[in-house]
């Protein structure tokens, strides 16, 4: 069975816990998603969308967004991060390419199934994730082998995640853990990848390059950096 098949059969029981229209995500493309060398899961709020809809469908023709064109650039820095480059050499990248082609790469997440506009209530959010997404969230993201980099878009997204590690690594995240690079939290999970704890693509307080930097330097960092093991 294809991890599209157990996605839709995991989301068939889910959203029977919704009264609200259901929104379906994950793997954008899972023949690139095998094929790709670093596998980078991004988390975020919820589906700006009235309805209920594929998100993966909509990504795999190149979404509509600003969202999803600040975030390829961000995965196509990670995607190749060795190479060094910087805003600029990523902006003209996307003078040649289509974003759906990077975005086909990539595991998208969020943590809220039911659509919202584009600024998302965290009480209910944190509510939601509770009564209806806590129990089925580590059963999704636990299809997903392989993720070396797992960015939390958002600052309520952090909390809310890190109380799924025992059901997904089987430990409890201790407040207090991690590492800081340029404001930045990143942690590295045990036997895991690394998590890191960033904006939403729709932040208005910095530039897209400053951004940008801030993110492709905290993973630099975070992947360099030997954690000690956690008991």
């Amino acid at each position: 069975m294809s991890i599209r098949d157990l996605e839709n059969k995991l989301f068939d029981d889910w959203s029977s816990s919704y009264i609200a229209p259901f929104v379906m995500d994950g793997l954008v493309n899972e023949e690139c998603w095998n094929a790709v060398n670093r596998k980078i899961l991004f988390v975020l709020k919820e589906a700006n969308a009235g309805n209920r809809f594929d998100l993966r469908h909509e990504l795999n023709k190149g979404g509509r967004q600003e969202t999803w064109q600040v975030l390829s650039e961000w995965a196509y820095g990670l995607l190749h991060l060795e190479e060094n480059l910087s805003f600029r050499e990523v902006v003209e990248v996307f003078g040649k390419i289509d974003r759906k082609d990077i975005l086909r790469n990539l595991c998208i997440v969020n943590i809220n199934k039911e659509p919202g506009g584009s600024v998302s209530k965290n009480r209910k959010l944190k509510e939601t994730f509770h009564e209806k997404d806590r129990k089925y969230l580590p059963m999704q993201l636990s299809l997903y082998e392989g993720v070396e980099i797992i960015i939390c878009c958002g600052s309520v997204i952090t909390p809310l995640f890190v109380t799924l590690f025992e059901d997904l690594y089987g430990y409890k995240y201790q407040p207090g853990q991690g590492h800081k690079f340029g404001g930045v939290w990143t942690y590295q999970i045990k036997n895991g990848p690394l998590l890191v704890s960033f904006y939403h693509p729709q932040q208005r307080r910095y530039s897209k390059e400053l951004l940008y930097n801030k993110l492709l330097n905290a993973v630099k960092e975070g992947l360099k950096l030997n954690y000690a093991p956690i008991h």
